[in-house]
Order: structure tokens, then sequence, then C-alpha cells
């Protein structure tokens, strides 16, 4: 796929409870968006679900741990939301450490 970021969110990535899925995310700018989705539909075959310019998913399975893999435009409330979640949880969870 060339040089993209991926990143271990989720529960998993969280170290909290949750399903015990790993969630990979693959954030790229609008102007890529079709173009990294042809190369995961190349390889992991139609996704799951798609929004239309904003997120599609794929699901795989290693070993009975099921593997999600979302393609998500970084551009979009969702992304940024979830990054904004991802750093009140670290910050929480330095704080609850220090007490």
């Amino acid at each position: 796929m060339g040089d993209v970021e991926i990143l271990h969110c989720g529960s998993t990535a969280l170290q909290i409870s949750g399903q015990g899925e790993v969630d990979l995310y693959i954030p790229v700018l609008l102007k890529y968006f079709d173009n990294y989705l042809e190369k995961l539909v190349k390889h992991f075959g139609k996704p799951g679900s798609i929004y239309l310019h904003k997120r599609a998913r794929f699901v795989e399975y290693v070993d009975d741990i099921k593997i999600e893999i979302f393609l998500i435009n970084k551009e979009t409330d969702d992304w940024k939301n979830l990054l904004s979640l991802r750093i009140i949880y670290g910050r929480t969870k330095k704080r609850l450490k220090n007490i």
C-alpha cells in the first residue's frame, strides 16, 4: 500500500475491557480514499460496511482473533473524535496512576 500510517485503536489498544478484537485504522486524506479503498478491496475483498468517502470496514481473522481494519477519511469528525477520545483516555489513565 505504500507509505501509510496504521494505528491500533479500540479497547485492546487502550488495554480496557471490550470484545477482545483488534481495531486497526488507516487514516488517509479524502483525495487518497478511493485509491486506498481499491487496494484494500484487492487484498481483503468487499468491505463489510462502507460509508462513501468516510469509512470502510474490513474483517479478517487471525487464529480466532477478530481483526477489524478501518480505512478512514482523516478529515471527518469520526476520525477527529476518535483521536480526541484517545487523548482524553491517555490523560485520565496517567492521572489515575499518580493517585
